[in-house]
Parts: C-alpha cells; sequence; structure tokens
C-alpha cells in the first residue's frame, strides 16, 4: 500500500499561525479583563467602605484608586515618588508621603497581593510625610490598620514609624518590634521597649490585615494591657519586652509633631514586603467601629477576616 505524505502548505500553515494567535491574544485579554474586573470592584469596595463614616482618621494609604499616585507611576514596575493621604474627613493638611531618591522608592506592583496591586518594600526603600505630623496618638490614644505580605519576618521591619524622643515615647509599629521574636507584630519606644504578640503569627509570603490599637492613658509602666494587637480580627495575646511599650512613656503618649515614616524606622529597620493599604485614626476604635474596618479591608483584599 502506498501512503502519501503532504507537507502543509503555506496557506494552511498561515491558518493554524492565526489560529493560534488568536487563541493567544483571546487568553491575554481574558487575563487582562479579570484583573480590570478585580480592580474596578476592589475601587468599588473602596469608595463605599466605612473609613469616612468612623471619625477620626488620621490618614489613609491604599494602593487601588487613581488618585493614590502620580498618573505615571501607577503601573507595573514603575518606582513611586508619591503616596497621597486619601483621608476624607479633611481638605488640607493631608498627610501625604514621599521620596525623593530613586534608590529608595518602592515599586507599584501589579497582581501583588491577591491579584491587586500593592508597594513593594525591598528592605531598603521607605516613605515620609511632607510635613511634620501631628502625633499618631497625640489626642491619648490610636488605632492602625495595615495590610501587607512580608518577605522577612525575623527583624525589626516597621510599617509606621513616628520619631518623638527615642527610648522614651517613639511610634514604631511593625514586625518584631523590640525583642528578636520570629513573626511577631507590635509596637517598639527603642531600647528594648515594647509590647508584641507572641512569635509566629506572621510568616512570609501571607497576606494579613493587622490591626495595633493604643489605649487611652493612665498607663502603667511594664503593664501590656494598653497594646492589643489583631490578627484578621482576632485578638492576640500580648507580652511585654524590657518592661514593655508604658516603661519610658511617663504615663501618656508623646504630642508633638513629627515626621511620619512609612516602611521604615527612619534610617533603619526597613519593611521587606507588599504594602496595599495603611490606615491610622487618632483614637482608639470600639469593637464595632474596628471590626467594620477590618472586615471592610479583609472583603477588598480578598483576606479571610473574622
Amino acid at each position: 500500500m502506498k501512503i502519501n505524505k503532504k507537507a502543509f502548505s503555506l496557506i494552511e500553515l498561515s491558518i493554524v499561525i492565526l489560529i493560534i494567535g488568536i487563541l493567544v491574544a483571546g487568553v491575554t485579554q481574558s487575563s487582562r479583563l479579570i484583573s480590570r474586573m478585580r480592580i474596578l470592584s476592589a475601587r468599588s469596595i473602596t469608595q463605599s467602605s466605612p473609613v469616612p463614616s468612623v471619625k477620626d482618621v488620621y490618614s489613609w494609604h491604599e494602593t487601588v484608586l487613581e488618585s493614590s499616585f502620580d498618573e505615571a507611576e501607577a503601573s507595573d514596575g514603575t518606582n513611586v515618588t508619591n503616596w497621597y493621604d486619601l483621608n476624607p474627613q479633611v481638605s488640607s493638611s493631608k498627610i501625604d508621603v514621599r521620596q525623593n531618591t530613586l534608590a529608595q522608592k518602592p515599586i507599584y506592583t501589579q497582581n501583588s497581593i491577591n491579584g491587586l496591586p500593592s508597594l513593594y518594600f525591598d528592605g531598603n526603600d521607605f516613605l515620609t510625610s511632607l510635613i511634620p505630623a501631628p502625633a499618631i496618638a497625640g489626642g491619648g490614644s490610636a488605632t492602625a490598620f495595615a495590610v501587607f505580605n512580608s518577605k522577612d519576618v525575623t527583624a525589626q521591619r516597621y510599617l509606621i514609624f513616628q520619631l518623638q524622643s527615642n527610648c522614651a515615647n517613639n511610634v514604631e509599629i511593625g514586625e518584631v518590634a523590640g525583642a528578636v521574636q520570629s513573626g511577631s507584630y507590635g509596637i517598639h519606644t527603642g531600647c528594648g521597649y515594647s509590647t508584641n504578640s507572641p512569635a509566629g503569627i506572621i510568616v512570609n509570603n501571607q497576606p494579613y490585615v493587622m490591626t495595633l490599637v493604643m489605649l487611652p492613658s493612665p498607663l502603667t509602666s511594664g503593664s501590656a494591657t494598653n497594646i492589643q494587637v489583631y490578627k484578621n480580627g482576632v485578638s492576640q495575646a500580648t507580652n511585654v519586652n524590657g518592661g514593655g511599650y508604658n516603661t519610658a512613656l511617663g504615663g501618656s503618649y508623646a504630642k508633638s509633631n513629627s515626621t511620619l515614616y512609612l516602611g521604615s524606622r527612619n534610617t533603619d529597620a526597613f519593611f521587606f514586603g507588599n504594602i496595599g493599604e495603611i490606615i491610622i485614626y487618632s483614637r482608639s476604635l470600639n469593637a464595632e467601629e474596628r471590626n467594620a474596618i477590618e472586615k471592610y479591608l479583609g472583603k477588598k483584599w480578598g483576606i479571610a477576616v473574622q
């Protein structure tokens, strides 16, 4: 039996290539469409969030809305100069943060935290306020929310920092505050005085909604009772290091205006990972208010919050 072998003609090859091209284009377009829909959904969630309705917003930095960044910098892999404060409760004196040095600018990163964009801090990046910001707990208490995933939980790495008086009443909020307890979260004044969650509640490459509440004074030296830590809406135990965050406060929180840093403690303890959102209130929120903000953040970022 004779078998006829026939090569594809140029027309047939062209048709095959065209079909493959259409399929690839369809997959690419579908992926882009899904990504676009995620962002639009997240923007809608942000715009209808409870953040504006809870009084005493101090600052609000997030990475989904177009107004968060300069338009030219809101694209994948671009270094970010300005991260704008979206605080809806003030018309002026917003606490925008900025970085002019190229090597220390965080990078806008698409599809970063559960398919949404975030800012990537490489362990050397940070942003600072353009004005001396009011003391975070100057009114006697505060609440700070942060959405992030970390690339290193073994060393001090701060998301929020405000210099007041080192070893006395700095506000240093982040990972491994004070004692070297891998995967802990808490607040540090400097010189080992800190109040932390237990070790191991944060692991690498896992997104979290972390909340830290600074309850009102009077503040008892050596006590951890004024600091509350929540992971994804769940209360965490707190431990003291060097006597605890209250040890050097002198009975009340600092009240001086000072530069706000996001992603570092001045020139050290740089955060390493992705930050999606930071919301600060200048008072301690009650349980209902706190849970409303945590639920909003969980829904937006695809993180299970209780």
